[in-house]
């Protein structure tokens, strides 16, 4: 084939950009050279072929964006050279694209039927596809095997009355921007849209529950990953979803398209939620009122410029801004009709750089949910540790922001409050930098003599001798008794 060879030289230059060991500047000659014909085939994404122009002439691109590019090169390039099967081809090229139709590849890279894009291909009628890539997975599996998502029908989940914080989002301008693309450009661009947008609500903890068109909800401390500060992860998801938009929208412009704008609607409230659906589709969701209220008001999270145009903002109603702990820069907006209450409700515009006293109170005002076995579990270990009259140590480990410090200092209080004629220190770990592993040691010997960094040297030593005089005196005190 007439594209192995500029492909074959493309993907060389790409690796060693990817791999850092080759400039950009030393390489924008050679990429044109080689992308000409290649672009010229219609294999390459258009943005891909925009973007490594781009590149090419000097101008810097978002983070992990070339090796993305890299990665679909690379794929075409083994198709080209025979090393992997059309149709296999297909089955990844779809998977790096996000959902891009045969279209966009050259006939004789098309897959020959179109059983590859059916939900449920013939003979696999055991599989759990994975939401995300829509990986052919094994019907027990919990993570998917090719992208290590959660699958939706995992978490063995019963219904239940829970507190979560409901994010819907919607896009403003669809019917411009899509005014005279190709459906496969289209569908494609839309997928690349709501990948960003479910990316960034997951990198708070967020739950994609589905999406309708255009428009996505999303659910925060979902039962399989409670959460004490839900309302907060939900609106910095938010801001980091309009981050995202601007930013897509921009480069959209920059090839003489249309951008996107969006609304988004937030709300907490108790939901009822567990795994709903229909046959085949299941997975989990919810239902109630709260569920409404976010919804409804994502149509009116607009702002008004000076102009009188109306821009895309984030609606978050009174329930959620009650438990924001002053973290967020607000305006308020007044009141929504949502059928027969009234809610009042505020956009947000920015996070502050730091938490105020009103969001430290805030913070100890929010309720303890979710953790009923993590507790008893620590109370089984503390009682069997007095009965016992035995130590034990007892690891509380997970991923940032789940809320173990919190669980910690529940269970502390709640010791205390029992009655129990018991001592309890409490310490605390910090983030240390690379020094010896005496330097622990040495830190808390300067607490415990209450020496500052800002002495001198005999100050410090003064403190320490007198911390090591009441040490022995001490000693000396309990061998006497």
């Amino acid at each position: 084939m007439a594209l192995v060879n500029p492909l074959s030289q493309l993907n060389g230059i790409l690796s060693q950009m990817v791999a850092g060991q080759l400039e950009s500047a030393a390489a924008g000659s050679a990429v044109l050279e080689h992308l000409a014909p290649v672009e010229a085939s219609g294999v390459l994404h258009p943005d891909d072929a925009h973007d490594l122009r781009r590149l090419a002439e000097g101008e810097t691109l978002q983070p992990g964006r070339l090796a993305e590019i890299a990665a679909r090169n690379g794929l075409l390039y083994a198709v080209a050279s025979a090393q992997v099967p059309p149709q296999d081809m297909y089955d990844r090229y779809l998977r790096i694209v996000g959902g891009s139709t045969p279209s966009l590849l050259p006939s004789s890279l098309r897959p020959r039927t179109s059983r590859a894009i059916q939900i449920r291909p013939e003979g696999m009628e055991d599989k759990t596809f994975c939401p995300t890539c829509h990986f052919p997975n094994p019907e027990t599996a919990k993570f998917c095997n090719e992208c290590a998502q959660p699958l939706i029908d995992a978490p063995d989940i019963q219904p239940e009355n829970r507190e979560m914080t409901l994010v819907f989002t919607d896009f403003k301008g669809f019917d411009d921007f899509s005014r005279g693309l190709r459906p496969d450009v289209l569908f494609s661009l839309m997928n690349e849209v709501l990948a960003g947008v479910c990316a960034a609500a997951m990198s708070e903890g967020g739950h994609p529950v589905g999406s309708w068109g255009d428009a996505v909800f999303i659910a925060f401390s979902t039962p399989d990953k409670p959460m004490e500060d839900h309302p907060i992860r939900a609106v910095r998801a938010a801001l980091k979803i309009q981050d995202f938009m601007k930013s897509w929208s921009e480069r959209q412009r920059a090839m003489g398209r249309k951008g996107l704008d969006i609304r988004q609607g937030i709300n907490t409230g108790d939901v009822s939620w567990g795994i709903l659906g229909l046959p085949g589709q299941r997975g989990q969701n919810g239902m109630g009122e709260e569920i409404n209220i976010a919804a409804r008001l994502e149509p009116i999270a607009y702002r008004t410029d000076a102009d009188g145009v109306k821009h895309g903002a984030i609606a978050v109603s009174e329930a959620t801004v009650e438990r924001l702990a002053g973290r967020f820069e607000t305006v308020p907006m007044g009141e929504a009709k949502v059928k027969t209450r009234t809610v009042h409700y505020q956009l947000v515009t920015s996070e502050r750089a730091q938490a105020t006293e009103l969001a430290q109170k805030a913070a100890e005002q929010v309720r303890f949910v979710g953790r009923a076995a993590e507790m008893a579990a620590l109370r089984r270990h503390f009682e069997s540790t007095i009965a016992e009259n035995k130590s034990r140590l007892v690891v509380v480990s997970g991923e940032a922001g789940l809320g173990k410090t919190r669980l910690g200092s529940e269970f502390i209080d709640e010791v205390g409050r029992s009655g129990t004629e018991v001592s309890l220190i409490t310490m605390h770990g910090e983030d240390l930098p690379a020094v010896p592993p005496y330097r622990v040691i040495a830190r808390a010997l300067e607490r415990q003599a209450g020496i500052q960094a800002q002495e001198t040297l005999e100050e410090k030593r003064l403190k320490l001798t007198n911390l090591v005089s009441r040490t022995i005196a001490e000693a000396a005190s309990d061998l006497e008794l």
